[in-house]
């Protein structure tokens, strides 16, 4: 069966240029377009999405409410986040508000459909941006949770040295001949030990509090 994808930009453009790319992909359905967050966590509720494809920057609702909204509403529906330019704030705020991965908009369809499947399958996509990040902060409490004391391990760091130089998961398996599931296995201890949730979640949610009020989601049909 196909996974089922809502894509959410408020480029018109973006939007259908990503869904006529996606729906040449016989494993991937798109089931709807959202132009903003609150159209976004509308069509959710009635589409039934396995994946959002959601971008950071939009009106009414920005990615980082509808992060903090599917994950307390909708936590079946699985989230990775599409954006133009990588930054680490942007990054740290949406895996800490429940984002499986983030991608920029800048990768070809073969990588955006391989990110999408990755994602549903349970695991992670961590940018070289992110990597990059974790890997200069591990050891020196930049975001390893102070309470965890628990530092990456060899296998890790090398996990993380590779994808921050870019490197896909497949390129990842090959160098270091491990499996597939082993990769996310790594990547899943890389993101339980850097503590992102536990450190940022409440200080990002806070901040996102205060930029805009809750916004209501209306009923299927309304």
């Amino acid at each position: 069966m196909a996974v089922r994808i809502l894509i959410v930009d408020d480029s018109p453009l973006m939007r259908e240029g990503v869904a006529a790319a996606l729906e040449r992909r016989p494993r991937l359905d798109v089931v709807g377009c959202a132009e903003d967050g609150v159209q976004a966590l509308e069509l959710a509720e009635r589409l039934e999405p396995d994946v959002m494809l959601l971008d950071m920057n939009m009106p009414r609702l920005d990615g980082l409410g509808v992060l903090e909204r599917i994950r307390t509403e909708m936590p079946q529906v699985r989230a990775l986040v599409f954006t133009v330019a990588e930054n680490e704030e942007t990054l740290v705020n949406a895996i800490a508000a429940g984002a499986a991965g983030c991608l920029t908009k800048h990768t070809t369809a073969e990588e955006l459909e391989n990110a999408l499947l990755t994602v549903h399958d349970g695991g992670s996509v961590i940018s070289p941006t992110l990597a990059g990040y974790l890997l200069r902060d591990d050891g020196r409490r930049g975001v390893v949770d102070d309470d965890a004391e628990q530092p990456l391990s060899s296998r890790e760091c090398e996990v993380l040295r590779l994808l921050a130089q870019g490197h896909t998961d497949g390129e990842v398996c090959h160098q270091l001949r491990i499996s597939p599931r082993t990769v996310q296995t790594d990547l899943a201890c890389i993101r339980a030990k850097t503590g992102l949730r536990r450190r940022f979640g409440a200080g990002a949610m806070g901040q996102r509090a205060r930029r805009s009020p809750r916004s209501p989601v209306a009923p299927p049909g309304a």
